[in-house]
């Protein structure tokens, strides 16, 4: 993560264990949890919260390793405040001036559709593929 976020790890680390180390040549740093009894108790805290379908991929491996049944998420609403952590890592705001009209968009792009059903469902709007930076849906 980005130098800014550490207080976030700290806390992370505070909880459940684990070291932060600097990352050697950019500016971040990396958390670590490699004991049994921390590793769980994060399963426990974090299954059924994780939408991307590539961290939920990592989470099933976790949970079958530690024999733990995975939980899928449950179908969100508007106002959950997974929508403002994904824009924040995914998002885009941009204005252009579009046949003499001011035009505002609000984004979001990931390489999988279904991971931007959620925000399609809550506010509407198109969702397209581009093909630009290796192709991903917008």
């Amino acid at each position: 993560m980005d130098l800014s976020d550490e207080h976030a790890l700290a806390i992370i680390k505070q909880k459940l264990g684990g070291s932060i180390k600097l990352r050697s040549g950019v500016k971040a740093i990396r958390y670590r949890l490699h004991h049994k009894k921390g590793m769980i108790e994060l399963i426990e805290r974090i299954n059924g919260n994780i939408r991307h379908t590539s961290r939920l991929k990592q989470l099933e491996l976790l949970c079958l390793n530690y024999n733990i049944p995975i939980k899928h998420p449950q179908n969100i609403r508007l106002n959950n405040g997974w929508f403002a952590g994904f824009f924040d890592a995914e998002g885009s705001i941009s204005y252009s001036m579009k046949n003499k009209y001011p035009q505002l968009t609000i984004s979001v792009s990931n390489k999988l559709l279904v991971d931007l059903q959620s925000f399609h469902q809550n506010f509407g709007g198109n969702i397209h593929y581009d093909k630009a930076f290796n192709g991903c849906y917008k």
